[in-house]
């Protein structure tokens, strides 16, 4: 459908005091949205008061009228007629969340957003937690993801029942115990689908037992299990120390799950939906033409969204947002100086928008790199981006590796780091730009001990490879001269083989901050399917000479995207476009036979 289609609607925007949502809906349904997306937040507050809530970027919430609406931001969806049609996803990216549901859809005790509140669960969970066995996070994303919000009643822990029925169906045997707690987002437990549906439901069952039964909350098993877990890092052990005999658990989870009615949380709204608590503004048709835009070009949809940037800008050339996303597409397809002039255009329009300063530093490095006369560039954008946002964990891994190429600069590269992975404890990358900006201001002996907890910690095939390449940088600064060997002092496992001339400085958050190095292998091939889950695990059938691959990706926006060689950080969700395509794809083979090879790029030939 063409985009001039959209432009006909009446948009509104509704403001609330953590989300804006835009609706193409009446004013009452925009407003009941709004209302329902800061009660699901409130929800997580009122359950775990400790928890950060605020990703340190705008989520926007699309709330679309009707399927046709829905269909025309998430055309994929529809290219098959047998295929999911979606009421709510949570799509984050780099510099913005989208949250994008109908509003048409209700009157049924199942939740119809429970993906949408899945995503935003596992959001959450991200932001506090460096990381949790995977069952844990299933668990806990399930629990929250069938939250009931009503008008008088908010209720948390409702048992889905197209779960329940699965579990009982002909006397289901669960997944032994000891499996669930040992299994990892590449397991097969989580990428057979039939399997992958029943480890969702005994997971969400568990965690409803530790948060809902009586003796386990006066136990506070769920407080236990998370300590034991930090002290162990091993998910099986932390079940043993905090449950005790599995086998026992087991027929306790086993019959809990085939109650016939379920306890849940009863909390009182909020705030009453009005006019005064959730205000209304009519919206140009250039603004709801670049809000849809946005979200298409974050989706890899950026011939249609930039088409609707146009469009936009004829209508309103002032518009800032339009040239931020026109700067953005032409960011992804590496059309550097159009890039560059959009950011600009942006930036003289309207300064109190942190992205087209981010871009500009990522584009100035892509350009230039880190020289002398670039490199202070850099760190001026950068510095930009966290005045106006001083919560945007990106900037800091970006300015930490910045920082750490002039001398004078060095000192701020460990602080930059630290509050980086503060922000988002579960990224990986921002860990180990703490341990480069040790080795700059030449604190080794704290860098061999963070090399050590980062050893215990990394378990995904490409936290292990960037675990290794740190080992192999410091080796490097503790024998400059040498070319193999071991480093003084280096914990066990910190050594490598290979030459020490890997020491190119790790890239923090995002891609192209510098280069990286890992174990891996690429093969070239054609992607016979694809697929992605509710919670955006992909999984590949993947054709090359002689022989098919299976690979998976726990994330997919983690996945690095490229056309022919050229870089694109854009979200590739859903996934089964890219079947039938001829394609370049890196992989880290798994430690074990049990696992499928996790993906880290994807070059479409």
């Amino acid at each position: 459908m063409p985009p001039r289609a959209i432009c006909s609607d009446r948009w509104v925007e509704v403001r609330s005091t953590h989300f804006t949502v835009f609706s193409n809906a009446s004013e009452i349904d925009a407003r009941r949205i709004a209302n329902q997306i800061e009660e699901i937040r409130a929800v997580f507050l009122q359950t775990f008061p400790a928890l950060r809530l605020d990703a340190g970027k705008p989520t926007s919430v699309i709330a679309v009228k009707n399927e046709d609406s829905m269909k025309i931001l998430l055309p994929d969806y529809w290219l098959a007629k047998d295929r999911g049609r979606p009421t709510g996803v949570f799509i984050p990216s780099l510099d913005r969340n989208f949250a994008v549901l109908r509003t048409d859809i209700g009157g049924s005790r199942e939740n119809p957003y429970h993906n949408l509140y899945y995503d935003y669960t596992g959001l959450v969970l991200r932001l506090n937690f460096p990381s949790l066995p995977t069952w844990f996070d299933v668990g806990l994303c399930e629990y929250f993801a069938n939250t009931l919000v009503g008008s008088g009643e908010i209720g948390v822990g409702h048992a889905s029942r197209a779960q329940l029925q699965y579990l009982d169906r002909l006397r289901l045997r669960l997944i032994p115990l000891k499996d669930i707690f040992s299994s990892d987002m590449r397991s097969p437990l989580l990428n057979v689908e039939d399997k992958a549906f029943l480890f969702h439901a005994e997971a969400w069952a568990i965690v409803h037992y530790m948060l809902n039964e009586p003796d386990a909350r006066k136990g506070q098993w769920f407080a236990k299990y998370l300590k034991a877990y930090e002290d162990t890092n091993d998910s099986e052990a932390a079940a043993k120390q905090a449950f005790g005999d599995l086998n026992h658990l087991q027929a306790v989870i086993e019959s809990y799950s085939r109650q016939t009615s379920f306890h849940f949380e009863s909390y009182k709204p909020q705030a009453p939906i009005s006019p005064q608590a959730y205000p209304v503004r009519e919206m140009t048709s250039a603004e709801a033409l670049t809000v849809q835009g946005e979200f298409l070009a974050h989706i890899n949809h950026a011939a249609q969204a930039k088409e609707m940037f146009n469009q936009a800008l004829e209508q309103q050339p002032d518009l800032a947002a339009a040239h931020v996303g026109i700067g953005y597409v032409d960011y992804l397809q590496h059309d550097n100086d159009g890039a560059l002039a959009e950011f600009n255009k942006a930036i003289g329009l309207d300064q109190r928008d942190f992205r087209p300063y981010h871009f500009r530093a990522l584009l100035l490095l892509r350009t230039a790199g880190y020289t002398k006369d670039f490199t202070p560039q850099i760190i001026a954008n950068l510095q930009k981006v966290i005045s106006l946002n001083p919560e945007f964990a990106p900037a800091y891994g970006f300015l930490s590796v910045a920082y750490r190429q002039q001398d004078d600069t060095k000192p701020k590269s460990f602080d930059a780091a630290v509050r980086a992975s503060t922000l988002e404890p579960a990224n990986y990358n921002f860990r180990v730009d703490i341990g480069d900006a040790l080795l700059a201001i030449n604190h080794d002996q704290d860098a061999i001990k963070l090399l050590d907890i980062m050893q215990k910690a990394a378990r995904t095939p490409s936290e292990k490879n960037l675990v290794e390449s740190f080992a192999k940088r410091l080796t490097a600064h503790q024998n400059p001269s040498a070319t193999t060997g071991k480093a003084t002092n280096l914990p066990s496992g910190a050594t490598s083989s290979t030459a020490a001339a890997d020491v190119t400085p790790q890239a923090g958050g995002d891609q192209e901050y510098g280069l990286q190095s890992t174990s891996s292998q690429t093969e070239e091939g054609l992607i016979q399917e694809a697929t992605c889950t509710a919670s955006s695990i992909t999984n590949l059938r993947f054709a090359i000479l002689g022989k098919t691959l299976l690979l998976a990706a726990a994330d997919s926006s983690k996945i690095t995207l490229l056309v022919a060689g050229k870089n694109s950080t854009v979200s590739a969700v859903p996934c089964e476009q890219w079947k039938g395509r001829k394609a370049k794809i890196t992989f880290a083979a798994s430690p074990d036979e049990k696992s499928l090879a996790e993906i880290i790029s994807v070059d479409f030939l």
